[in-house]
């Protein structure tokens, strides 16, 4: 992917383990570790069409391709995180975790395994966060109707760019429905708050070259860079 994954600016400086006292128990905090600035796409198609272009006339390779080099560059680290935590007091681990990640979808508490590559903990370091008290009720509804109905949207846009869900896992990862797309769309949901985490991206623009025909679909991307300038000035900030 090239230098591209030298373009985002991160920051982990902050760290806070137990939430925000004055906000009351339970509460829901949203977390990203990008600076308040959002992705410049134009560099992100630059790429992609690049890697396309090794592959004229042939639209599985070049699908497939594009596809995987998305997905390694929005989830593999550089692009930046965003995930949630549910903080059930302020008794140091006492909470829950929610994100989404490449080559697992969705993870809860770090369900990943001893061999498992991702880190959604309180103790995670973050740049910015946004925190909102909620009822012990949501919480059910969070888990049992939220995130099952967003695991199976994930893996309809998925099955559309042939992604199926890893095994023994619920939900896609794709550049599309990635860690932003899945936290942002909790948030909003279990707070009714609009927090902006996408940013316009016309893919009827880019599906021919590309040879993903999904992309007729799709007119925005999720940004952790976008939660960033959305939550700045965020309670617990």
């Amino acid at each position: 992917m090239g230098d591209i994954f030298n373009v985002f600016d991160l920051n982990s400086s902050k760290i806070n383990q137990t939430g925000v006292a004055s906000v009351g128990y339970p509460q829901i905090c949203l977390r990203t570790n990008r600076t308040a600035k959002r992705t410049n796409l134009d560099d992100v198609i630059k790429t992609a069409d690049n890697i396309a272009n090794k592959y004229p006339g042939d639209k599985a390779k070049s699908a497939f391709a594009v596809l995987s080099s998305l997905s390694e560059l929005f989830g593999g680290g550089s692009f930046g995180h965003a995930w949630l935590i549910i903080f059930h007091s302020d008794k140091p681990g006492d909470y829950s975790s929610y994100s989404y990640h490449d080559g697992y979808g969705y993870v809860h508490n770090g369900d990943t395994g001893a061999g498992g590559h991702t880190n959604d903990t309180a103790s995670r370091g973050f740049a910015y966060q946004h925190v909102k008290k909620i009822n012990p009720e949501m919480i059910q509804a969070l888990e049992k109707v939220i995130i099952p109905t967003l695991n199976g949207i994930s893996t309809a846009i998925g099955a559309s760019f042939g992604v199926q869900p890893a095994s023994g896992r619920t939900g896609v990862y794709t550049a599309t429905t990635n860690c932003s797309w899945f936290a942002g769309n909790v948030w909003n949901a279990v707070t009714n708050e609009t927090v902006i985490f996408t940013q316009k991206f016309v893919g009827k623009e880019h599906a021919n070259k590309w040879g993903v025909d999904a992309l007729y679909l799709i007119n925005e991307i999720a940004d952790p860079g976008m939660i960033a300038e959305s939550i700045k000035g965020g309670v617990g900030a």
